[in-house]
């Protein structure tokens, strides 16, 4: 039986004074039809009322459009002279394009919605586009048969097809999973600066190797959620950092290297920290700024206020971003309750939280996510567990916040909490502790107490050496 519909035209929906280019894709909600044309740029149809309702960019596209699986981005190929560019459209975010060389034909998107898989006939390549960045950025390219065309990929998202046209033959490939880079601290450095790369959606095997742009090297040090690598000697640009385990590669993570400043020549930005007063019970005071931290994405300023019997936390917008201008307070004086005076201040290893130690019992956690319902809101933790708190420190490899306590008088521990406020371990050390620092690969804590440091192996966890005592001062201090 045939249907009565098979081969019939269902409507046609008219696009004035489009020349069409060949592009055409329906989001996945099958709310518009997008289409790339040669004199409109790329165009959105609403298909109820088949208007035209939006030109999503005035960049003329090629044949081949895709849509991103949320409907809020339009990737399309760019045709001659223009073959070897991608370009993005964005309703909500920044359009623009990107330059992958060659003569890019076909595009298509993961059902993930995290890559786009360009065939590039000029290259001879599949090229695999990370889009999740607001300007998608190539990190992968896989070898083809020659004059690859055309993209198909697998409603799992698992299997790729990809049609040759020179060779007239079908290569297939297959998508393994693996763990995708989230953050790299920091996420700017210079050749030989050690730089560790946490990971989310898998496990890191101890061969991992580091891409940083056209050079790559095994890592310094590997644990399951995270790398460390030295950066190559590489030219300075905005680049990515990729993870290749067992042959497989991860999504690139955005990052950039830079020169080192031969002569630094500090000139003055017009931005003054200046807190308001707070009244503590005694008057009002100005407060003093004796603690400044620096989150691990450079964007916030976390600063200690103190006065007689007072002690309050401000956070600063570091970085210029959207509606908050450099220098505006966002914190205002985060109230602890119980607590005269800080002790040490660090930003958990995804700058979402920042930890504060007291001299009130316990721990302290100021929400400084600017995108959370709970921003500014402070929560006690730890109590007896903690005891009194002396230093701070987060893990470059995500896994820790590091805290020097002594849980009762004489009792002298480092403690390795998880970011989401878990005690993981402690390991017990022959003397107090006033300041802390972990290297930038992740390997140890180096903890300074009075006269001498201990070095605290994280992996163990295990305190692994101490130096020799010296001229005996109260507090030593570690960078």
């Amino acid at each position: 039986m045939t249907s009565a519909l098979y081969r019939h035209v269902l409507r046609e929906i008219p696009v004035p004074n489009a020349i069409l280019a060949g592009g055409i894709a329906i989001d996945p909600r099958r709310e518009r039809l997008v289409l790339t044309t040669k004199n409109l740029g790329m165009v959105s149809v609403d298909l109820d009322s088949t208007e035209i309702v939006t030109t999503l960019s005035s960049q003329v596209g090629g044949a081949g459009v895709a849509v991103t699986p949320g409907g809020n981005r339009v990737l399309a190929v760019a045709p001659a002279p223009d073959a070897g560019t991608i370009l993005f459209a964005d309703p909500l975010g920044p359009s623009g394009s990107v330059v992958v060389g060659g003569d890019a034909r076909d595009i298509k998107i993961s059902p993930d919605g995290a890559t786009a898989l360009v065939t590039n006939a000029g290259l001879g390549r599949l090229q695999v586009l990370d889009v999740t960045q607001s300007t998608p950025r190539l990190v992968a390219n896989v070898a083809t048969g020659s004059a690859p065309v055309a993209v198909g990929v697998s409603g799992g998202g698992t299997d790729v097809a990809v049609a040759n046209f020179a060779g007239r033959t079908i290569g297939f490939y297959h998508v393994v999973s693996t763990a995708t880079p989230v953050r790299a601290t920091p996420p700017i450095a210079m050749t030989g600066d050690a730089v560790a790369v946490a990971v989310t959606g898998g496990t890191l095997p101890s061969g991992t190797v580091v891409e940083t742009g056209a050079a790559s090297g095994a890592a310094l040090h590997v644990v399951p959620s995270a790398a460390a690598f030295r950066v190559p000697a590489v030219e300075p640009a905005s680049t990515t950092v990729t993870l290749i385990s067992d042959g497989v590669r991860s999504l690139g993570l955005p990052f950039e290297v830079v020169e080192p400043i031969p002569t630094l020549d500090p000139r003055p930005t017009g931005i003054t920290l200046d807190p308001v007063d707070a009244d503590c019970g005694a008057g009002p005071v100005d407060g003093a700024l004796r603690i400044l931290r620096l989150s691990p994405d450079g964007k916030l300023i976390a600063v200690s206020r103190e006065g007689p019997s007072c002690a309050r936390v401000d956070v600063y917008q570091a970085a210029p971003g959207g509606a908050t201008a450099l220098g505006a307070r966002l914190v205002d004086g985060a109230s602890l309750p119980g607590a005269t005076a800080l002790r040490d201040l660090a930003f958990t290893p995804d700058g979402k939280k920042l930890w504060v130690a007291t001299d009130a019992e316990g721990l302290f956690e100021v929400d400084v996510d600017t995108q959370s319902g709970g921003f500014g809101s402070v929560l006690p933790f730890g109590g007896a567990t903690v005891g009194s708190a002396r230093a701070l420190a987060a893990d470059p490899m995500g896994r820790y916040v590091v805290a020097a306590v002594d849980v009762t008088p004489g009792v002298h521990r480092i403690q390795l909490w998880s970011p989401g406020r878990t005690l993981s371990t402690s390991v017990d050390l022959p003397g107090p502790v006033h300041a802390l620092a972990a290297t930038p690969d992740g390997r140890y804590a180096i903890a300074g107490g009075e006269g001498r440091a201990y070095v605290v192996d994280l992996a163990s966890p295990a305190l692994v050496a101490s130096t020799p005592l010296h001229t005996n001062v109260p507090h030593d201090v570690v960078t």
